[in-house]
């Protein structure tokens, strides 16, 4: 257990990342959006969870962000923020010897 909670920390405090993975995964997901967008059933669900769910992005809003162009420089300020405000506290329950 303490392995894998030690994994998952190194995980997330070791990010990176290259331009190419980067625009890779921003195309996809424009591809993924606009997919889920012109279907009205799935459209209609959205809509409905932005209802229910307060603080929800739309796919909509989603989709908007991902086509004004998102910068390589956006997401390494994030992550630098995140990581500088990153904390992690684990609850072990059970038989569990030091």
């Amino acid at each position: 257990l303490q392995l894998l909670f030690q994994l998952i920390i190194d995980y997330l405090s070791d990010f990176s990342f290259t331009p190419a993975v980067f625009e890779m995964i921003t195309e996809q997901l424009k591809k993924t959006y606009y997919n889920i967008l012109i279907k009205p059933e799935t459209l209609a669900k959205d809509v409905r969870l932005l209802i229910l769910e307060h603080g929800r992005w739309s796919m909509i809003d989603k989709y908007q962000t991902l086509m004004k162009g998102l910068s390589i420089e956006a997401l390494s300020a994030f992550v630098t923020a995140f990581k500088s405000q990153l904390f992690v506290e684990g609850l072990v329950q059970g038989n569990f010897t030091s």
